[in-house]
C-alpha cells in the first residue's frame, strides 16, 4: 500500500515535471546588491526587519534568525491584468550582522515579470522593487521625530 503511494506520488511528480515549462516566460530583472549600517541592535533590528517584510505580505522562503539570514518572496498577482504591478516577483536575499550597538544589513534584491510587462521602459517592476526596499528599510530604521 506505501509502494502504490509512493508510486503515484512519483508518477504526480513526473507530471508536474512537465508542466515547469508552462511556468516560462518570466524575465528576471538584474540583482541588486547594496549594504547598509543603522544604528539599531541586532535583536531589535531583526525584529524589525521581520515585521517589515510580513507587512509587504512576501512569503519568506528561509530563515535562520542565528545566522541572521532571511530570504523573501512576494508573490504576483494571478487575478492581475497582464501589464499590471501587481505581476511583478520581488525576491529579496538579506544578511543581518551585528556590530555592537548598531547592524549591519547586506542586501540582494532581485525582481521578474512576464515578459510584456518586463519589456516596459522605464521598467516598472523595478521601482517596485525599489520602493518595497524603501518601505522595509524605513521599518527597521525609522525617521528621526
Amino acid at each position: 500500500m506505501i509502494r502504490s503511494r509512493l508510486l503515484r506520488a512519483g508518477v504526480l511528480l513526473g507530471a508536474g515535471a512537465t508542466l515547469l515549462p508552462a511556468c516560462t516566460g518570466l524575465v528576471a530583472g538584474p540583482a541588486t546588491q547594496f549594504s547598509a549600517t543603522v544604528p539599531v541592535r541586532p535583536d531589535s533590528a531583526w525584529n524589525r526587519l521581520r515585521r517589515g517584510v510580513s507587512a509587504e505580505v512576501m512569503s519568506i522562503q528561509f530563515v535562520d534568525s542565528l545566522q541572521g539570514v532571511l530570504q523573501a518572496r512576494r508573490m504576483p498577482k494571478v487575478t492581475a491584468e497582464p501589464e499590471a504591478l501587481e505581476r511583478c516577483h520581488i525576491l529579496l536575499d538579506l544578511k543581518l550582522t551585528p556590530m555592537g550597538d548598531s547592524t549591519g544589513f547586506a542586501w540582494v534584491t532581485q525582481w521578474a515579470a512576464p515578459t510584456q510587462l518586463a519589456a516596459r521602459q522605464p521598467p516598472i517592476c523595478e521601482r517596485e522593487r525599489a520602493q518595497l526596499v524603501e518601505r522595509i528599510q524605513l521599518t527597521i530604521e525609522p525617521p528621526a521625530p
